[in-house]
């Protein structure tokens, strides 16, 4: 009866489509939002927000994205902000970074997919963030 609560966007065609398995890190380049199409965890380094940044100014994201950010002063170098993203929700970065998809559990092999849309140069300066062609 609830089904199309669970439905799962569906990229257009044409649209750029990523496959990430577990545990194998990606180049994440400022300015490309990552839309999942799949329930996924990504992480990145907690370095990604200088020492007099916002967390706004560095990290996009649809409201409903649960983010776990480090809360102690002096954070090292293994830490990561972590985001845990459902069908449709989508994240995006204004500093490029290498991220990993989180094994949702032991021997979670399973490749997430993320629908890839660069988002305009204006945005990424401050502005409302739109994808491009929209």
């Amino acid at each position: 009866m609830f089904s199309w609560f669970k439905r799962k966007p569906k990229p257009l065609p044409g649209q750029k489509v990523a496959h990430q398995p577990p545990g194998l890190v990606f180049p994440w380049h400022k300015g490309w939002k990552l839309t999942a199409l799949d329930e996924t965890m990504i992480a990145v380094p907690v370095a990604i927000l200088g020492d007099n940044e916002t967390i706004n100014s560095v990290i996009h994201c649809d409201d409903s994205v649960r983010i776990s950010i480090p809360t102690a002063t002096h954070t090292d170098e293994s830490e990561r902000i972590t985001f845990w993203l459902q069908p449709g929700e989508s994240v995006w970065l204004s500093k490029s970074c290498q991220g990993v998809v989180v094994a949702q559990s032991e021997g979670d092999t399973v490749a997430r997919r993320f629908m890839l849309t660069e988002v305009t140069n204006d945005a990424e300066q401050g502005d409302a963030p739109y994808p491009r062609g929209m």
